[in-house]
This record gives structure tokens, sequence and C-alpha cells, in this order.
């Protein structure tokens, strides 16, 4: 799963701080202050004029708690008096899978498990929405209403034997199923990360969060402007918003929390960038474009190839007597864009079905008519409308995709390292696991992408 760097608002950088601060006791700066002082100087916080929401959070968490004392409990629980001074108790072997789903109704079904958390077949066959890091001038949030699995597959249920549907149906959950697990156990980690009094609060400022940047993001995709009328179509698609909502606190939580694990700021070297040029350099190789268009007639729409090349021939008489070209197509024309006038977009050189049409068109001077050219299915003239030869990108104009690369390569090699580390510290199975045990994140992400 790719991950963008994220916009967070002021919202989100005050959770940032209250996690900053519980994960981190004693940190002095606030790193998010809304004034123009630029020194490292921190600003005492005022006593009588009314605070700004970074003063009431940093008064919400806490300084270093006193020395613990002895918790106790009543007698007929196991364990008696907890000590003081207890260790943390280390973390359980993981529980054993369950032996098969329980089904309580339609769609509850529980298809993965991470940590203590389960994540239900509704919540990926069915429609659903998808967050995503958008630019600033869109507030950092975009959405997608994602349609079901069974939506997306319906339109092939005629062409598709049902064996090959239902692998590809199996492929989609478990893609699905992977990008929600990645949410979740980042989700975990970071509620794990500081004590639990912090997180009602925390809570409280993803509910602000939700409410100022999701929600209007939800009415732009919806196209919607009030509430109810969001309420209405979301539940015509089967979608709840509490669900929703939930949801995105979630992914919300994540990415911030992906942000602190990755270093971003590494330096990049001029000898680095050129030596990733010098590997990947048909990365930046533009082979040959070209717009054209197209008159064809099928040997299966006429009883011998005399009276195919005839309808051909006269198709081409046509546009060389003047008629144009569209309207050629339109009238006589059997190919596969005759109805829109036989145009076809950029196509690149090599990668037509036929050589013969791909040869011509990459080959035959500008609007100039080619001879009949003859494949397997029937006869055809064609004429290009533009073409661009051949490029390679030069280094110095590629320096800052180059840069990009390098840095999202780095950013994926950081993330897969996290999440591999989590894998120790958070249970994870999936329906789909069978009798595997330790099955890494990886792997099940390697086999959905096969």
């Amino acid at each position: 799963m790719r991950h963008k760097t994220f916009y967070p608002s002021a919202l989100l950088s005050g959770i940032l701080l209250i996690m900053a601060v519980a994960v981190r006791p004693g940190a002095a700066a606030d790193p998010w202050d809304s004034g123009d002082n630029q020194s490292n100087v921190t600003p005492a916080v005022p006593t009588t004029a009314p605070m700004s929401r970074y003063d009431i959070m940093r008064q919400a968490v806490p300084g270093a708690p006193a020395q613990p004392t002895a918790v106790s409990r009543p007698a007929s629980w196991p364990g008696g008096t907890i000590p003081a001074n207890q260790p943390a108790a280390q973390k359980p072997a993981a529980s054993p899978a369950p032996q098969a789903p329980v089904e309580l109704f339609e769609g509850t079904t529980i298809l993965a498990r991470v940590g203590s958390e389960g994540i239900f077949a509704n919540e990926i066959t069915g429609p659903t929405i998808v967050w995503r890091n958008g630019k600033k001038s869109e507030g950092g949030i975009v959405c997608v209403v994602m349609d079901g699995v069974d939506e997306i597959l319906g339109q092939y249920k005629d062409k598709i034997p049902a064996s090959q549907l239902e692998i590809q149906r199996t492929m989609l959950i478990k893609q699905r199923l992977i990008a929600r697990i990645e949410t979740k156990v980042i989700y975990l980690d970071a509620k794990q990360s500081f004590p639990a009094e912090h997180f009602p609060e925390i809570e409280k400022q993803l509910d602000k969060f939700f409410e100022s940047a999701a929600l209007p993001a939800l009415y732009k995709c919806c196209e919607v402007k009030s509430p109810r009328e969001l309420d209405q179509k979301l539940r015509s698609r089967s979608i709840f918003l509490d669900r929703v909502k939930k949801g995105f606190k979630e992914w919300a939580l994540a990415q911030q929390w992906i942000g602190q694990q990755i270093k971003r700021d590494e330096e990049i070297t001029y000898d680095q960038m050129k030596k990733y040029y010098q590997e990947h350099l048909k990365e930046f190789e533009k082979p040959a474009r070209a717009r054209w268009e197209e008159l064809a007639v099928l040997f299966s729409k006429f009883r011998s190839k005399d009276e195919a090349r005839d309808a051909i021939a006269r198709l081409g008489n046509q546009v060389l007597a003047g008629v144009p070209f569209a309207e050629a197509a339109k009238n006589g024309s059997q190919g596969v864009t005759a109805a829109s006038g036989g145009a076809y977009g950029w196509t690149t050189e090599g990668s037509l079905k036929f050589a013969e049409i791909d040869q011509a068109i990459f080959r035959l001077p500008e609007k100039q008519l080619s001879p009949i050219i003859e494949t397997e299915k029937g006869y055809h003239v064609v004429r290009v409308t533009e073409r661009v030869v051949a490029e390679t990108t030069p280094f110095l104009t590629a320096q800052v995709e180059i840069k990009e690369k390098i840095m999202q390569e780095r950013t994926n090699k950081q993330l897969q390292d996290y999440l591999a580390g989590l894998e120790n510290k958070i249970y994870i199975w999936t329906i789909y696991d069978g009798d595997r045990k330790d099955i890494r994140l990886s792997e099940r992400m390697k086999e959905v992408s096969r």
C-alpha cells in the first residue's frame, strides 16, 4: 500500500501534539504553534485570557504519574492484589485461530482478526467509502464510494465462466482485506503506544476532524448538501454513517502515526540520482505514439474476400473524393470505432494486436491514407492524424522525478520494515490462512498481487 505525504489540519496537528506528549513525556516545545513566532522559545500559557485549543490539550495531558499504589480487587478474582511495582505483563502467546467462521446473519462472517478486533465480511464485500490523501486545496482529504465486490463483478456475469468469476471474487476480497488489515494494525499500534487515559481526548479531536474535514468530503463525493440527504444516499448503498466515521478515524490516526514512523528528510545526493537513472533507464524512455483513424470491413460480413475488398476500396475512394473520413467510417466501416468516426486515441508503438496496422501507423506520413491492409479479420485503410517520435528523457530533466522515486522507494522500505515489526506485536489471522501458521503480511500482499 502506497502512503503519500499527509497534509494535517490544525485539529489533527493537535492530536499529534497529544500523542507526542503522551508517548514522550516532558516534551517542552509546541511544534504546531499557530502564531508567527519562529523562535525556539515556547510562549508561556496565558492564565487569564482564553486559551487556544493547543493550550487546552496541554492541560488535558498530565505530566508523569505519581508512584503507583497497590490496587485491590475482590478476593474471588484470581491473582489477589496487584503489586505496586509489578512489571508490565509480557505479550501473551497468540491465541489459536478460530476453527471456522460463525455466521450470525448475512455479512457477519469474520474474515480476519487483528489483535482483539475483527474485520467482518460486510466491511469488505459491500459498497464502502475509501479515504485518500488529497491536495491542500481540497482540505487534505478526498473520498470515493467504492462499489461492492458483487456489483463490480456483476457486469461480467454472462461473459466469464462461473468458476473463473469466483476466483476473481476471492482475489478482489483478499486485496481489499489486506488493505483493511494494514490500516487496522497501524491504528492499533498507535492506540497502544500511549497511555489509555489519553485516548479519549484523541477520540474527541478525531470526532472534530471528521466533522470539519471528512463530512465536507463526503458531501462532495456523494453529491448531497445536507445531513439527511447524505444519510439517505449512504443507506441506499447499504453504507452506514457510524461505520464510515469509525473507518475514517482509524484511517486518519494510522496516516498520522505512519508519518511519525517514517523519515522523509534524508539527503538524496547527485550520485545517487545518477545511479538510479542509469539503472532504470527504460523508465525514462518514451515510445513513439500516434493518433489515427481506421476504415475496416470484416471477412465475416461478406461472401468472399473479393466482395470485402471492393467494399473497403469504395470507402477509401470516398475519402479521396472529399468525403470526411468520420462520415465515411460511420456510414460504411465495420471497425470497433466506426460509430465514433473511426478515430483512435494515443496508441503506443508495438501495442496493437495486428502488426500490419501497427507498422503502417508508425511508418506512413501523417494525413496520408494507407494502402489496403489485410489482416486475419478483414481489410483496413488507416490514416495518422498526429504522431510523436520515441525519445528518452534527459537526466537533467528527470532529476525531480528521480528524487521523488528514490524518496518513495525509501518510504516503502521503511513502511514494510515497520509493518514487519508490528507482526511480532499484534496478532493477525484471516479466513484464508487455513492450516498455515505465522504468515507474514508481506506474504499475504504477494499472494493478492500475483
